[in-house]
């Protein structure tokens, strides 16, 4: 996968919708805002809500930082540095929750089902 398009899919946030298992549209309400939203299940059932997302410290090609308050008392921290190795993009992601201990442990679980989905699609949208 070519660095430069898997850095697309991650920075322009209709792409990152477009490829996102749970997130299903991207709103742009400021420069570097969106509006994004969102259906989840926990334990079979269905949640939807909306949340604003500020992109911080773009690098091209090279990284992708999100931020967002999720939800009351969830503030979240995406970053995505991308490598790229022979034909390939390595990308390692870092997560920051802050919220207490139970909530937080659920959302790290979320997010880490999902974004192995994500990344699978991210593959599948560039092949």
């Amino acid at each position: 996968m070519p660095i430069d398009k898997v850095y697309l899919c991650l920075s322009d946030m209709q792409k990152f919708a477009d490829v996102h298992p749970v997130i299903y549209k991207a709103e742009k309400i400021g420069e570097q805002e969106y509006l994004f939203y969102e259906k989840i299940k926990i334990v079979f059932i269905p949640f939807s809500f909306n949340y604003k997302v500020s992109l911080k410290n773009q690098i091209n090609n090279q990284s992708v930082e999100m931020e967002s308050s999720v939800q009351k008392g969830v503030h979240l921290v995406l970053k995505f540095s991308l490598k790229s190795i022979g034909h390939k993009t390595e990308i390692v992601e870092e997560v920051i929750v802050t919220s207490n201990f139970i909530v937080k442990n659920i959302f790290h679980n979320i997010l880490k089902k999902a974004h192995k989905k994500l990344f699978k699609n991210i593959e599948k949208s560039i092949h």
